[in-house]
């Protein structure tokens, strides 16, 4: 444990008893609604057309384009393999293969998909999508200029043809697959995306969601915002610990000050929170089995309980600002829409093997997010309205 390790200083954890931790509130509570007004009879841009501009802008903008690129596909591969393509070649077909999968298409669609086959199998990765995230994030923080302090969470049921014998009907969604949980800016922009179990909530997964957007915002990540299933003791103490992170929502039972005991504990075991903070930090899979059970002992100290403590000081000093929360959080649903509307051949029902759920789910996150680009550099949005617009844009051209 370095200095830098430690998250939480003794000084953090006094003003969270006192009650006088400084939460600013965020600049996207008291912003307008960033949802604009549809645009009829406005002329259709077909997506090819969004994925070869945008592709030409995110290299601009990020001149390590193919090396990062190279480097992940080396390392995936175990440097048993090197690019066999040429930057703009690879380019080219790497688009191609992001506009396939984020629209849920079949390989017999049409001609021009039969040779993506080999290319989505060797080069399309979850590292490569979330290096692909990286760079589009960068792109549009450089053409705004806008920083992001908060982000929304939520999840959708995913129906799924692949069906498993031990598979269960999810109680909320009523679908028998997998659930995607997602995060957006308030601005609608999509900074997380993957598959999992139906039955899993936000709450277990919330070191995957803050880690990765983390990488896309940086320290400009303050806030977490969700609905009650996603603001959890456990969660809410797991994501201070993590980046120093501020879960909030609607919470029906909202957590009173924890005891002398519990208070007591904290102080006496703050460097054991830190290197807990330093774990989920390194590999998230620790945050996931952490948040998924009642007791985790180190040393003979139960580490839930004292992130349970944490998380409650954490939200009773939050409730203390009472931040009206309830239309910045359905906000998230309007995104829902959009990435339903990305995938709707077939209903949305995902055809594809378990390992290449994830690669689906984030190639739509990438379209949108590469809409919404394209909507800013044309201007064709409204300032502070989301640029996520897909009512301007042809997905599918018939033959």
């Amino acid at each position: 444990m370095t200095d830098k390790d430690e998250m939480i200083t003794k000084e953090d954890l006094e003003m969270l008893i006192n009650g006088a931790y400084p939460i600013e509130t965020p600049l996207e509570i008291t912003q307008s609604s960033p949802l604009g007004d549809e645009r009829e009879n406005e002329k259709k841009i077909p997506l090819l057309e969004v994925l070869e501009e945008v592709s030409t802008l995110v290299v601009r903008h990020n001149p390590e384009w193919f090396e990062t690129h190279r480097e992940v596909f080396k390392r995936m591969s175990e440097h048993m393999f090197s690019m066999e393509y040429d930057e703009s070649k690879f380019r080219e077909r790497f688009y191609q293969a992001i506009g396939f999968l984020g629209r849920n298409l079949r390989y017999n669609d049409s001609p021009a998909f039969h040779g993506l086959q080999y290319f989505i199998q060797r080069y399309v990765s979850d590292a490569s999508l979330d290096l692909e995230f990286r760079h589009l994030w960068k792109t549009y923080r450089d053409i705004t200029g806008l920083k992001t302090s908060l982000i929304l969470i939520d999840s959708m049921g995913i129906d799924s043809r692949r069906k498993s014998l031990f598979a269960k009907i999810h109680g909320r969604y009523r679908t028998i697959g997998f659930s995607d949980i997602r995060a957006v800016s308030s601005m609608l922009i999509p900074v997380f995306s993957s598959n999992y179990r139906s039955t899993d909530s936000e709450a277990i997964n919330i070191v995957d969601i803050i880690n990765h957007a983390y990488d896309l915002i940086g320290n400009d990540l303050k806030f977490c915002a969700g609905n009650s299933h996603t603001v959890s003791r456990v969660a809410a103490g797991l994501a201070f610990v993590d980046r120093k992170v501020i879960l909030m929502g609607r919470n029906p039972y909202p957590p009173d000050k924890p005891g002398k005991i519990c208070i007591r504990r904290l102080r006496e075991n703050l460097d054991l929170l830190n290197k807990v903070g330093k774990l989920v930090r390194e590999d998230g899979t620790y945050g996931r089995l952490i948040g998924s059970r009642k007791h985790v002992f180190v040393e003979g100290v139960n580490v839930c309980n004292l992130l349970r403590d944490t998380g409650k000081l954490v939200l009773w000093n939050e409730g203390q600002k009472n931040f009206q929360l309830d239309d910045l959080i359905q906000l998230v649903e309007t995104s829902n829409r959009q990435k339903r509307l990305v995938r709707i051949v077939e209903r949305g029902v995902t055809r594809v093997y378990e390992p290449n759920v994830s690669l689906m789910l984030k190639t739509s996150e990438l379209i949108l997010l590469m809409v919404g680009i394209m909507n800013i550099q044309r201007k064709r949005v409204e300032w502070q309205m989301s640029p996520i617009s897909m009512e301007n844009i042809a997905l599918y051209i018939p033959a």
